[in-house]
């Protein structure tokens, strides 16, 4: 897969304002109020989009790889408040082939991050997708994620990778939500609100995402659906919508498909950030489930889309 970096094209917008005072005189001044910043291709080097630059326009595929930094491993950071918007058909690799990539995409409750697409319809861009080689240490926390899932992919795709999802929401992809493919899909997924999409969540080829403390409704096709033999997965502790927990009817919203462990589920929409979880028990868990630790770069077989 080729990639090529470039950035182009600020566009600043000034306001102006004039008054008089005295006997007349106008005083007139300019400053900047914001600007947006074309992306796409390959980043290589360590790299940081901050709101100076916000919104980030993708117009080609933005590809994140390479062995730059102290840790080895090429990495986005996404600053709090930042919008990412996506043309057509566009997406966002992290990772490409066996070599590394980290995406670390942190906002703040009232400054969330934003992936969407120009065209605000379901299908309007692919996903941000995790590749084998992404490491372990990625992390989106306090995002917004919306109208992805083109051609049957999702808003977050992970394929061998084990990135921590928190507190984001994940909405109107034209399919799944979070699509978690492979054996080494063992992602740390807590207190998203995952609605409205095909999707919420869909799980295949062995993948055992951490599914806790989630609000995950209004779905049309399945909340969670586990197209995997084995093995199950724990998706305990969340709210499906209802007191009475998820629909296995298999009609409606809310359905729960294939092996699913969701008992006991959650009686009202959790209150999130989860207190007791100190970040240390979250350090246990990745070490438990191979999905949190920053250091643990993951060096799988490529994965082919």
């Amino acid at each position: 897969m080729f990639c090529a970096h470039w950035v182009f094209g600020s566009r600043i917008v000034r306001a102006f304002a004039a008054f008089a005072l005295g006997l007349g005189a106008i005083i007139a001044g300019s400053s900047l109020a914001s600007a947006d910043s074309s992306v796409g291709g390959a980043i290589t080097t360590d790299t940081v989009w901050g709101p100076a630059g916000s919104p980030y326009i993708v117009t080609s595929d933005i590809c994140v790889y390479g062995t730059d930094g102290p840790d080895h491993v090429t990495t986005l950071t996404i600053e709090p408040g930042v919008i990412v918007e996506f043309q057509s058909n566009r997406c966002m690799r992290i990772a490409n082939g066996d070599i590394p990539g980290e995406l670390v995409a942190k906002g703040t409750a009232n400054a969330p991050i934003t992936f969407t697409g120009l065209d605000t319809q379901p299908g309007s861009w692919k996903g941000i997708f995790f590749d084998p080689a992404a490491s372990d240490g990625s992390i989106i926390d306090y995002g917004i994620i919306r109208y992805g899932g083109r051609n049957s992919n999702a808003n977050i795709y992970l394929s061998n990778a084990s990135p921590t999802v928190s507190n984001t929401t994940i909405q109107y992809s034209d399919y799944s939500g979070v699509l978690c493919s492979g054996t080494d899909s063992r992602p740390i997924i807590v207190c998203n609100q995952i609605t409205e999409n095909r999707y919420g969540i869909y799980t295949q080829g062995g993948a055992e995402p951490f599914v806790r403390y989630n609000t995950i409704v209004k779905n049309s096709e399945y909340a969670l659906y586990n197209a995997s033999a084995e093995p199950t997965i724990n998706a305990e502790r969340n709210w499906w919508g209802s007191a009475a927990g998820p629909n296995t009817s298999g009609s409606g919203l809310n359905k729960i498909g294939g092996d699913v462990d969701f008992d006991p589920w959650l009686t009202a929409q959790p209150v999130c950030p989860i207190p007791e979880w100190p970040a240390f028990a979250l350090i246990v868990l990745g070490i438990v489930f191979g999905a949190l630790p920053a250091f643990a770069k993951r060096r799988a077989r490529p994965f082919t889309r």
